[in-house]
């Protein structure tokens, strides 16, 4: 992304930002054209391409504001148990679930669910050293990755109930899972 830190710019960020998802409400991504986001953003395509080089930049930008909501809840939390990542991350969903719905809608979570991999893995190599110690950076990644193909699906369906479940409810479904999980490998 360019351009930051000059306010009219900022400004002029948000205004395509709010044109591009609402044009998403009604048509597909791959469908607005930039002459359609600038129009109704009231900016001109000189100062679209002066501080995006795609659309995807522009949904980057709310991206980046609800994984920053995320990893202040993480750095907060005392507790890292899974339980609590499961909370962390659908209390910060719901309170973006108009634009998650958007991006599931156009086949483009991977880019909150990916950039959501990379803040939690640098986090739980500070917050949980001794987990890294234990089992190693390559098995905790991979455990990560794990979980989160399994948060994208679920948010997948969760962004479509109606009406969706409450993060409370959907910390208790992981909890059974995981109950399920450790009952199944038991009886291996």
């Amino acid at each position: 992304m360019k351009n930051k830190g000059n306010a009219k710019s900022d400004y002029s960020k948000n205004q395509i930002l709010v044109s591009l998802i609402d044009n998403m409400r009604n048509q597909e991504f791959e469908k607005i054209s930039i002459k359609e986001i600038v129009d109704q953003a009231e900016v001109s395509r000189k100062t679209f391409y002066r501080n995006f080089d795609s659309k995807i930049e522009v949904l980057v930008l709310e991206v980046d504001a609800i994984v920053a909501a995320y990893i202040s809840r993480i750095n907060e939390a005392t507790n890292l148990s899974f339980e609590t990542v499961v909370l962390l991350v659908f209390s910060t969903a719901e309170e973006h679930a108009l634009f998650i719905e958007l991006l599931v809608r156009n086949n483009l979570l991977y880019l909150l669910t990916d950039r959501l991999y990379e803040e939690i893995l640098l986090i739980y190599e500070k917050k949980k050293a001794e987990i890294f110690e234990q089992f190693g950076e390559m098995t905790i990644a991979n455990t990560l990755l794990f979980s989160f193909g399994g948060f994208e699906k679920y948010i997948k369906q969760w962004i479509k109930e109606t009406p969706r479940k409450t993060p409370l409810q959907v910390q208790e479904d992981f909890k059974r899972i995981i109950e399920l999980f450790i009952k199944s490998s038991e009886g291996a």
